[in-house]
């Protein structure tokens, strides 16, 4: 059987093994944090041609399943709250401050870990890529209960 010969492509683009092998390394050291920021990590690109770049993620992202854009209006302050599992963003537009700290430079991706309190404001308004492993029901159960306290 003759041997194929490898695109340009397979040459460049790491294998999936190496991207979740990447992943693991970053894995311990962000285990504590309490915040996870894309731009605090060292990650070097990938470099392909034609100048074009490719960043890895280094969360692991292969238990998520479930993906939303969510746009959030401006002079928006929502309040503390956790989630039972990590929550995976990426930022597309606008500007937020998440527990104190300002993510205003899109594709900047940012994880909150699970059980984690935290706030979220922004004056401009934003649009997030939301990544769940379950339905996202924190809001949905907090306007309830609001709801339940209301007097008739």
């Amino acid at each position: 059987m003759a041997r194929r010969k490898a695109s340009h492509q397979t040459d460049i683009l790491e294998s999936l093994s190496a991207y979740a092998k990447r992943s693991e390394r970053y894995s311990e050291a962000l285990s504590t944090e309490k915040l996870i920021v894309s731009t605090d990590l060292k990650v070097a690109a990938l470099r392909e041609g034609h100048g074009v770049r490719k960043t890895p993620v280094v969360w692991p992202l292969w238990d998520y399943k479930m993906f939303y854009i969510v746009d959030v209006p401006a002079d928006t302050d929502l309040p503390s709250h956790s989630h039972d599992e990590a929550v995976f963003r990426v930022l597309l537009s606008g500007s937020l401050t998440i527990n104190g700290r300002r993510i205003a430079e899109p594709g900047t991706w940012y994880v909150v870990p699970a059980y984690t309190e935290y706030r979220i404001a922004t004056k401009t308004g934003y649009r997030a890529m939301s990544c769940y492993v379950r339905m996202c029901r924190t809001t949905r159960q907090q306007a309830l209960r609001a709801r339940r306290k209301r007097p008739a």
